[in-house]
């Protein structure tokens, strides 16, 4: 059976002040350099040998490099778990992202709103769904971990607990948080968990 483990990458500069998307390649901060070692050991003693794969961003790439040296293995970067494409919404603060009518009903309305790129959360379970198909059938029966971002992970979990994306904020996905899935049965065995650094 495979366990897939998704990891929400750790915190980095200005990440609750502006929305990075892709536009803002942030470093992790110092705390999250911390986060990501944190990780590391948490995933080492529960998942060995695993596979690790990441979202093309900086701040994945820095998460997943931690756990991945701790398992003496090497990092896979997947643009299937890449962040959201948010145009021109990325690098603007959330307090100015408050006035913009269409981010109000991105934020009330996630299953008919689509970002100023086209993109929708269906969309962003459409790529990273097939991701998880394509590695579980070229590894049945192996621990697969993903370094992503939040929306990643919820649309995900959405889909698991067949909820519609008008449900993502019932669904919480910390900064450095694991959440652990079996693929048969869709069953999630953790989520949002947070091994403190």
């Amino acid at each position: 059976m495979t366990q897939l483990v998704l990891v929400r990458h750790a915190t980095c500069t200005q990440m609750d002040e502006i929305l990075l998307g892709r536009r803002v390649d942030a470093a992790l901060d110092r705390h999250g350099v911390r986060q990501a070692r944190a990780l590391a050991e948490a995933l080492a003693d529960r998942v060995p040998a695993p596979l690790v794969y990441s979202s093309p961003r900086r701040r994945a790439r820095q998460t997943a490099a931690a756990i991945a040296a701790r398992c003496g293995i090497r990092t896979r970067v997947r643009s299937e778990l890449d962040e959201v494409d948010f145009g021109g919404w990325a690098g603007r603060s959330f307090t100015e992202l408050e006035h913009d009518p269409a981010w109000r009903k991105w934020n009330t309305q996630r299953a008919g709103a689509h970002t100023p790129t086209g993109e929708t959360i269906a969309s962003v379970q459409a790529r990273v769904l097939s991701l998880l198909e394509a590695l579980v059938r070229q590894a049945p029966c192996t621990s697969i971990v993903l370094v992503t971002h939040a929306e990643v992970i919820r649309s995900i979990v959405i889909h698991c607990m067949q909820l519609t994306p008008d449900h993502y904020d019932r669904i919480t996905i910390d900064p450095a948080s694991i959440t652990m899935l079996r693929v048969h049965g869709s069953c999630i065995e953790r989520l949002n968990e947070r091994p403190l650094p």
